[in-house]
């Protein structure tokens, strides 16, 4: 019902953008989890470090991705 919903809202390739944005946050998750049980103790700080850094470079790649289909789909038009 969802997937309806945001495809009438939104073109193939800006969901597949939001999809690949959601996936890369579950990826995210996993390392928190594994860092965190690694050292067995939850440091907010450093949590916050890798939330930082990871979904920084996932934006900008993400961004970087919109602007080039954005460009190659209008170009064709």
């Amino acid at each position: 019902m969802i997937e309806t919903i945001l495809m009438k809202k939104f073109s193939t390739w800006k969901l597949s953008l939001l999809f690949s944005f959601f996936s890369y946050s579950a990826v995210l998750f996993f390392i928190i989890v594994i860092d965190v049980f690694g050292r067995r103790d939850f440091d907010p700080v450093e949590v916050g470090l890798i939330t930082g850094g990871y979904m920084g470079i996932v934006v900008t790649m993400l961004a970087v991705g919109f602007i080039i289909f954005r460009k190659k789909l209008n170009s064709r038009v």
